[in-house]
């Protein structure tokens, strides 16, 4: 049975190997000093569990913005292959629902890259539309 629970701040370097999956182009290291860099400045994950083995993550954060009041983001949402399309991803997200309106936040919002049809389905599917652009602008050139 799974079994959902937040990953607590100590121990966040467990979500290193899921992301790396999900993200293969960035080393490990990257990725574990990106995380404690990210926890400091108010990340949080929920972790999926099958006993104690570590089978999905989903990411969040909590902002408030001017134009919409104080949200929740979901951030590096993965589920492990294996346990894809079994209502995983769903379920965590339901849980983050719940845990933003007991923060008191007004809505969800979050990014998703413009080559990624299958999570674009996903999240249609979970009642996101689209709204805007994302804009990134590489300040290394």
């Amino acid at each position: 049975m799974t079994e959902l629970r937040l990953i607590e701040k100590e121990t966040m370097q467990r979500i290193v190997p899921l992301l790396h999956r999900r993200n293969p182009a960035l080393s490990p290291e990257l990725l574990s000093e990106r995380v404690a860099e990210m926890v400091v400045q108010g990340f949080q994950c929920l972790g999926a569990f099958e006993d104690d083995t570590l089978v999905a993550i989903a990411g969040f954060w909590i902002k408030t913005r001017y134009h919409t009041g104080k949200v929740i983001e979901p951030d590096g949402v993965f589920v492990e292959a294996p346990y894809r399309s079994q209502g995983i991803g769903a379920q965590m997200l339901a849980w983050i629902y719940q845990f933003a309106e007991q923060q008191g936040c007004l809505e969800s919002e979050l990014h998703c890259y413009t080559s990624n049809a299958a999570a674009h389905r996903f999240w249609m599917n979970q009642g996101y539309r689209i709204i805007a652009f994302h804009f990134a602008k590489d300040l290394h050139q």
